[in-house]
């Protein structure tokens, strides 16, 4: 009632509350989080045994889904998610969950990640979640995203975090720009975003194909290759490959491209020839 507003209180109406809906459990905790609340005695009572219980098992996926999303999109994210830990959330539904607090304490670098690319909404939330999925271990990942019921972007973003530490490692490995570039084409921005919080030692090349790599185009066509009597077919998207690698890496102007692509058709086509 008014009084509990006036006093900074959060109270249940009822016993049965986080019973009947267990969402209400992240809700209680979002709004102690917002508004810096305490939890009244009885209902702070109930919402331990309640999440003891596991009553998140309960929820569909849509709704479990949902509800944290709302949490995900706080003005303070990562301190929604802190609460949530403190209070057993993450274990009570999912019992392999490790927090990650070396994303979230003491400083956020999910938040840091977002700025460094210049990711707002919706993007930031899927980046938290992501980061979230990200702190499980590797066998329990599928598993721990299979409890949201994502939709097809959402799975696809999941699918790369299942494999982030093989990306780290490649990209530990990448010495060319376009090296760099090729890894992280199809990196969904949010899933990039968890890649650079995770892994600071990356940064420098999250930056370059950030910044730069990723806008680079060439001027030239398969079009043009045909246009110069060249077949249509696979060494045409071949060429095109080999003469942006050389424009990511510097080694050619853009007004080099075409007679770069047509000498190495050229080339290409003697090997096969024998001569």
């Amino acid at each position: 009632g008014w009084d509990d507003l006036q006093n900074g209180t959060l109270r249940i109406l009822h016993n049965l509350s986080f019973l009947e809906d267990p969402t209400r459990i992240l809700r209680i905790i979002r709004y102690k989080s917002r508004f810096g609340f305490t939890i009244e005695e009885n209902t702070e009572r109930l919402l331990r045994r309640a999440v003891s219980a596991g009553m998140l098992k309960r929820l569909t996926p849509d709704r479990l889904r949902n509800e944290l999303f709302r949490c995900l999109k706080e003005p303070q994210p990562a301190q929604v998610l802190r609460e949530l830990n403190t209070w057993g959330v993450f274990s009570s539904f999912f019992s392999p969950y490790v927090f990650p607090s070396s994303l979230f304490e003491p400083e956020d670098r999910i938040a840091q990640a977002l700025q460094e690319l210049a990711l707002s909404s919706p993007s930031s939330e899927i980046s938290y979640f992501l980061a979230l999925g990200s702190e499980v271990p590797l066998r329990f990942r599928r598993k721990f995203f299979s409890l949201f019921r994502l939709d097809k972007k959402m799975q696809k973003a999941s699918e790369w975090i299942c494999k982030l530490e093989n990306l780290w490692q490649r990209m530990l490995s990448a010495t060319s720009s376009s090296s760099v570039y090729f890894l992280l084409k199809d990196v969904p921005v949010e899933v990039l975003a968890v890649l650079l919080a995770k892994y600071p030692e990356l940064k420098e090349k999250i930056r370059l194909y950030h910044q730069v790599l990723q806008h680079i185009r060439l001027r030239i066509t398969g079009d043009d290759l045909v246009e110069r009597g060249f077949s249509e077919g696979p060494d045409i998207g071949w060429v095109l490959q080999q003469v942006l690698r050389l424009r990511l890496d510097n080694k050619i102007l853009p007004e080099e491209e075409l007679g770069t692509a047509v000498r190495l058709l050229q080339e290409r086509r003697k090997k096969r020839e024998g001569r």
